[in-house]
């Protein structure tokens, strides 16, 4: 897996802008857990311009179109839970940058065990990696996870439940 000290800038903006696409897909799960009418109200509140509604909305559809242009992949999807973990590996895929350069991206994730979205771990690598190294760096991800919520002073209700999730699986 690359460290972020060893990638390309490139590579680094594919990644940051992963976890911003995964960030507002994350947002979007919440905001539509509001009953309609209270969606409605802050829709309301608002300029369609900026309101929140639209924020999320757009933010999501502009990491998506963004991340579609910036390089072209050559999917390999899979589906593989890996049970000592709870998680599961969701694809695989050999991916190539505008110049040419090639490296493996690996989705995989804690979605039953995390909630309705779950968490899902993007991982970037220089060769297909083994499945031993996936896990030993969604054993890493987990410890890091738990070590951001461990530095929160308040959590909420679900982060509190989703830490013990955490620790369990540890």
């Amino acid at each position: 897996m690359y460290k972020l000290s060893e990638m390309t800038e490139k590579q680094f903006k594919k990644h940051q802008l992963k976890k911003i696409t995964n960030l507002f897909k994350k947002i979007d799960c919440e905001f539509s857990k509001l009953p309609p009418k209270s969606r409605d109200d802050i829709l309301e509140e608002h300029s369609e311009y900026y309101s929140l509604n639209h924020c999320i909305r757009w933010g999501l559809n502009a990491c998506e179109e963004l991340e579609n242009k910036k390089f072209i992949k050559v999917k390999e999807k899979t589906f593989k839970p890996i049970k000592e973990l709870n998680a599961e590996i969701m694809s695989i895929e050999n991916a190539q940058d505008e110049d040419g350069a090639v490296y493996w991206v690996v989705e995989s994730g804690l979605c039953e065990s995390m909630g309705e979205r779950g968490y899902i771990y993007t991982l970037l690598y220089d060769n297909k990696p083994l499945e031993e190294t996936i896990i030993k760096d969604i054993k890493d991800h987990i410890k890091e996870q738990i070590q951001d919520f461990e530095k929160e002073f308040v959590l909420s209700a679900t982060e509190e439940e989703q830490l013990e999730v955490l620790k369990k699986i540890k």
